[in-house]
């Protein structure tokens, strides 16, 4: 941990706001990162993913692999679980929603274990394309729909904290 990051903890300054402070994430504590009106468009139409996670997870995928098949290898052969902890994250992004800086290091973890296994930044961007091909398909939401742009406004902000981090190798050589 730097000096600064310890000054701070020991000044009584919490530690995730230590740890997010001098990061470009330090200010997602605010409500400034997702529009107020996406958290609610989000919040009501999580409801509906919910109600049929698993078929919403694996057409999910599905769609996932039609844009980027050369992701599939990165993935286990039976996407069945993948699918679970897909809605299962979903559930925990929707419940952040007003705190974002406290999901942050769960995010910048997550981002560094998509990155060992070979994540790149343009696959988040391809994630945020799936999941609205998918609304449309499950819900009818298009392109242009409320659910489709606060879902990619969120899921958007989260794929830039996830691919905004440094691998844990490159920190270990610094």
């Amino acid at each position: 941990m730097s000096g600064s990051v310890s000054a701070r903890i020991l000044n009584g300054t919490s530690g995730l706001d230590a740890y997010l402070a001098g990061t470009r994430w330090e200010n997602t504590q605010g409500n400034s990162m997702i529009q107020h009106e996406d958290k609610i468009v989000v919040r009501s139409s999580f409801s509906r993913i919910v109600a049929d996670s698993s078929t919403f997870g694996l057409a999910f995928y599905t769609r996932l692999f039609e844009r980027a098949p050369d992701i599939r290898p990165l993935f286990e052969d039976d996407i069945t679980q993948q699918a679970a902890k897909l809605v299962s994250m979903l559930g925990l992004i929707v419940g952040s929603l007003d705190h974002m800086g406290h999901l942050a290091p769960v995010l910048v973890s997550l981002g560094r274990s998509h990155d060992a296994y070979g994540a790149k930044p343009e696959h988040y961007d391809m994630l945020v394309e799936a999941f609205a091909d998918t609304l449309n398909d499950q819900f009818g939401f298009d392109a242009t729909s409320a659910e489709s742009t606060a879902w990619r406004n969120v899921l958007g902000t989260v794929g830039r904290i996830m691919s905004d981090v440094v691998p844990d190798s490159e920190t270990q050589r610094r």
